[in-house]
Parts: structure tokens; sequence; C-alpha cells
């Protein structure tokens, strides 16, 4: 078997593998066992696993790290979906999200397949190592961001709170496997656990973020010769980094309630989507229309 059979085998063995943990997943929230979770873990950090490995032979038959056009881009965003995921869930019980994960996993995958997955010479703009460190960021930090949407849609569903004031209580440290977690919080009301996760989400996601933008006007400078040019894509990172920077903000100021910052969660999503989806399909005329499906 040639490489570039191997990348799809593997990709398609992390689509089957997210299925069956998605399955997994419903079952638990039906049945509540733990054995279940325990399973659907395993199952999606075997997707995991699958999908870095057809990464792993898709640049080594394409003799550069295969990071370059828009599906290799949702190909990467779906493994750091699911590991923000994992690492989230490790922290959390939070086995009603994972469904909708891998749901997400799944379309997004899916998606990837009608867009065209050849392999292509690499453009002269992105011949620069700065290619491998500048965009994981960003794509890591936009997978806690999801994450974060995905738990701010379950706070709207679920919190029954009617009153003016901030909702929110001190989370009480407990015991977990027989000693305390690392988060190993207790909740009153599940609206609760899913704005902890939210606010953890984005808290792990924004410097990311920041780091990632940083690195880009690092790069913009040694190949265009500034570090801000206020390209499209440049000026929607910012706006989405600022976005999350006030989420924060409110967050930690303590003085609004747990809806309204899980609009503002939702807000900051919406900016994600224009930043890495808006402006690469539309183009805008940007320095970065290489990602652009045209």
């Amino acid at each position: 078997m040639n490489l570039h059979f191997n990348e799809y085998f593997f990709a398609h063995a992390g689509l089957f593998l997210i299925a069956i943990s998605a399955l997994a997943y419903v079952c638990q929230v039906l049945i509540q066992r733990d054995w279940l979770r325990n399973l659907s873990s395993v199952l999606l950090a075997g997707a995991l696993g699958s999908l870095i490995t057809s990464v792993v032979m898709r640049s080594i038959a394409a003799n550069f790290f295969a990071l370059s056009d828009m599906y290799e881009a949702l190909l990467i965003t779906t493994i750091c979906l699911l590991l923000a995921f994992l690492i989230i869930e490790r922290w959390f019980r939070v086995p009603n999200l994972g469904w909708a994960v891998c749901l997400l996993a799944l379309i997004i995958m899916f998606y990837a397949g009608t867009i065209p997955t050849d392999i292509n010479p690499l453009q002269a703009a992105l011949r620069s190592y700065w290619r491998s460190i500048h965009v994981p960021p960003l794509l890591l930090s936009y997978g806690f961001f999801t994450l974060s949407f995905m738990s701010s849609v379950a706070v709207l569903l679920t919190d029954r709170n009617k009153g003016n004031g901030n909702g929110y209580s001190s989370p009480v440290l407990a015991t977990r496997d027989g000693g305390p977690g690392l988060l190993s919080l207790s909740f009153t009301s599940a609206a609760e656990l899913y704005d902890e996760v939210t606010y953890r989400c984005i808290a792990a996601g924004f410097p990311l973020l920041l780091i990632g933008v940083i690195l880009g006007a690092i790069w913009a400078n040694e190949a265009w010769g500034n570090y801000w040019s206020w390209d499209p894509k440049e000026s929607m990172s910012l706006v989405t980094l600022l976005g999350y920077g006030a989420y924060l903000h409110m967050r930690i100021n303590g003085e609004h309630t747990r809806k309204t910052m899980a609009w503002v969660s939702v807000g900051g999503f919406l900016l994600v989507l224009m930043t890495f989806l808006g402006v690469n399909m539309w183009g805008f005329g940007s320095l970065h229309s290489y990602g652009s499906l045209k």
C-alpha cells in the first residue's frame, strides 16, 4: 500500500471510530454507566490517533507538513477539536457534550471530503518553517472555542435562573477516584457546570490565539516586510482576540449573568467562523487567499 492510500485508510478509520464513539456517548447519556464513558473516551482517543496518523502519512507523501489547503486545515481542525474535548473531558465529566463533539467532527470531515483533497506543490508564500509553528496554535484555539460555544448553548438551554444577579455560586472542591483532582469540582446545577466549562475552554483558547497572532506577525514581517498590514485575516483574528478578551474581562469581573456570558461566548464563536471560514471562502482580497475554496 502506498502512502496516499494509507492516508485515506487512516482518515476513514478515524471517521468510523468517531461514529462509534458518538453512539457510545449517546448510550452513556441514556444509561449513565462509567464504563460507557470510559469506552467512549478510548474510542475517541483512537479516532484522534488515526487522524493524526493520516496527517503524518500525507505529510510524508507531500514532503512537507500537510497544512497548506482547506482540506488539510479542516482535518487538523478536527484533530484539535477532539484533542481539546479529551482534555476537557479529563477535567470535567461532560458526556452530554461528547455526542455533539463527535457529530460536529463527522460533519467537518464529511464536508472536507467534498472539496479537493489532492496533494499539490506548496505555494511560495507557504514555504517557510513559520507555517508549522504559526497555524497549529490557532487551530487548537479554535478547537477550544468550539467547545466553549457548545457549552454556552448548553448554558442557555439549562439555566433556569430568573433573577437579576450574576447567578454564580462557588464550586466546591470534591474528591474523585479516591483523591482530590486537579479540577474535581462539584456543581449545584448543569448550567453552572457548563458555564465553568465555557470559561475554562476560553481561558485555554485565548493564549493559544494570542500566540498564533504574534507568531503570524513575526512571519509577516519576514515574508512581507511589516508586522501588520490590516489584511482581512489579520484584522478578523485581532477582532476575535479582542472579543474573547472581553469575555474573560467580564467573567472575571463577575457582575454578569451566566446567560449574558453565554451569549458573549456565542458571539465570539461567530467571529471565529468568520475568521477561519469566511475570509478563506470569500477571499476579500486577503493575502491569506491560498486557503480559499475558489
